[in-house]
């Protein structure tokens, strides 16, 4: 004897829209992984101009300045609660009048410098095997620091920047008293994290 069935097939549509919402929900709950995660964001490099390592960086002129005690490596009195710490990099241009150019132009600087009320201190470097000058200085305060950078011996220097070099860059921050005596590696992770975060 042959026998019907009343029941009907379901259809798998319904229950298929039916199930995702639960499935995502459940896979939520067990800890498995979004299927399309965020990819991750590429970290974060110096400009190919200031990445060069210096590490045969010399010293051309020690930290020194009107208001530097070099015997106790800090600020002489009367001393501040804060200095404006700055440090500069300029990449010597290709043409080979381009160092020279530079040092003079900052040689230039050093004597209207150490008789700048507004500076403390200032140390110059620089690297032949990446073919940069670094420079630090440390003033009594932002606007000391301003009126030294707006002087027309200073426009003038950088007006001449782009013929002589590939790039320049540079950053300033806090420091106290004691601290005003900045070694090279400080200035170089100062102006390197400046670098990565712009």
């Amino acid at each position: 004897m042959k026998t019907t069935s009343s029941l009907r097939p379901l259809s798998s549509r319904p229950l298929r829209s039916a199930l995702l919402p639960l499935g995502l929900i459940l896979l939520g709950a067990c800890g498995i992984p979004d299927p399309t995660p965020t990819p991750a964001q590429p970290a974060p490099t110096l400009p190919q101009e200031f990445a060069c390592e210096d590490d045969d960086l010399k010293v051309s002129l020690p930290m020194t300045g009107p208001g530097f005690d070099s015997a106790t490596g800090s600020a002489k009195a009367p001393v501040q609660e804060h200095y404006l710490a700055v440090t500069t990099l300029i990449v010597v241009g290709e043409d080979p009048n381009s160092g020279p150019r530079i040092n003079e132009l900052i040689g230039g600087m050093v004597g209207p410098l150490m008789g700048n009320p507004g500076l403390v201190a200032m140390s110059l470097s620089g690297s032949a095997k990446c073919g940069y000058g670094r420079t630090i200085s440390i003033w009594k305060d932002e606007a000391s620091m301003y009126a030294f950078f707006t002087s027309p011996l200073h426009v003038a220097a950088m007006n001449e920047a782009p013929a002589i070099s590939r790039g320049s860059t540079s950053t300033h921050w806090e420091v106290s008293a004691q601290d005003v005596n900045i070694s090279w590696d400080v200035a170089r992770a100062k102006l390197n994290e400046a670098l990565l975060s712009r």
